[in-house]
């Protein structure tokens, strides 16, 4: 109580717009004034925060803090929703691969029409018709699926979430959006995986420099990215809520989960239909390739991959199958940001592209994020 009392005030000037909310802090608040032991605690609060922080600093005492992340971890993940400042094809192969894993998810669609078409790239367009015309006949009850939901219903299923995908792999997620619109709702929330890219935690951001190491999300935009994660990473922190980074190269592939006749090798990716929508000849060849070729993962501790500085490099490598440190098969992605919500500690991990005809099972995918971890 003495805690809230310190950080709710700030999140109520931030969200004014929403009334009731703020009226239902402002009630927990006066309850706690009205508590004779609640105001001890508070007295105590404020001494510890004057005596060892700046004056108006929220400070958190730093085993209380680790304990609380540390039981929240702990928690086993049933639900997630999944939102991102852009690329939705990461966005709905973490979420796809999370509802296979018997997880519920959602995903974050501005409209109707918007997740008929994630429907559509995820399961393909004949179960798409089936969810949008609510022909149960022509869906198979026994597979659990993501569900693309528009900017209202996901608001509510926030409210019950047990864990948040950040996807940022394109352009920063914006802190304030974090933790005004997603966390403020989010209340059960006890993990928080955010997928950002190589080399953004440091502070020279990387990519190559003028306008063409912009394009491959270099120099301003990957320091962006890396300002982001840390206000993003001190918001959990504040909340106790366990933080973890998947960082991936230049996204390649991601499909299909199933061949054109139904056999499934794997149903990690997209569905064959997202092929038909890459109308580009290179990028076609490029991404059904990596697909075919490059669904092995290199998982290593941390951020350690160096980005391609070389723009001329950079985009030479652009329609290259072939296995590099700067490429990661989106697909390989998504079941690693999986295996970390699953983990019952937090961590940071990169993943490189890796020569495979066959994506590894999940469980396989846990043992080598536990690997690179231990």
């Amino acid at each position: 109580l003495a805690f809230r009392l310190r950080v709710i005030p700030d999140q109520v000037r931030e969200r004014g717009e929403n009334q009731s909310r703020i009226s239902r802090i402002n009630g927990n608040t006066h309850l706690m004034w009205r508590h004779p032991l609640g105001f001890v605690v508070a007295l105590c609060v404020v001494w510890s925060a004057s005596s060892f922080g700046l004056p108006g600093q929220r400070v958190r005492p730093a085993a209380l803090r680790t304990r609380h992340a540390l039981r929240m971890a702990e928690v086993e993940v049933s639900s997630v929703c999944i939102v991102g400042s852009s690329d939705i094809l990461t966005q709905l192969v973490v979420g796809k691969i999370a509802a296979k894993e018997g997880i519920d998810a959602s995903v974050l669609t501005q409209d109707d029409k918007k997740a008929y078409e994630a429907n559509s790239l995820m399961y393909g367009r004949k179960v798409a018709r089936a969810i949008r015309d609510k022909a149960g006949e022509g869906l198979d009850s026994s597979v659990k699926r993501c569900v693309p939901r528009v900017a209202g219903d996901l608001s509510d299923r926030l409210v019950d979430t047990d864990a948040v995908v950040v996807v940022a792999t394109e352009k920063a997620f914006d802190p304030k959006v974090f933790g005004n619109a997603i966390i403020a709702d989010a209340s059960k929330c006890t993990k928080v995986v955010l997928v950002s890219k190589h080399g953004a935690s440091s502070d020279e951001g990387g990519g190559g420099g003028g306008f063409l190491g912009g394009l491959l999300g270099g120099d301003g935009e990957r320091s962006a990215m890396g300002v982001s994660e840390k206000a993003i990473g001190a918001i959990c922190e504040e909340r106790g809520i366990s933080f973890s980074i998947v960082r991936v190269g230049s996204l390649k592939g991601g499909g299909p989960g199933l061949v054109e006749d139904g056999a499934a090798l794997y149903d990690w990716g997209l569905d064959k239909h997202w092929y038909d929508t890459i109308f580009e000849l290179g990028e076609a060849m490029t991404t059904m390739s990596h697909d075919r070729f490059t669904v092995g993962a290199a998982v290593s501790k941390g951020d350690p991959v160096e980005p391609e500085t070389n723009p001329i490099k950079a985009i030479a490598q652009k329609e290259k199958f072939d296995p590099s440190p700067n490429d990661t098969n989106r697909a390989v992605a998504g079941a690693v940001v999986v295996a970390i919500l699953q983990r019952a500690t937090a961590g940071e991990v990169s993943v490189s592209a890796a020569a495979g005809k066959e994506m590894a099972a999940m469980a396989e995918m846990r043992a080598l994020v536990d690997k690179a971890l231990a």
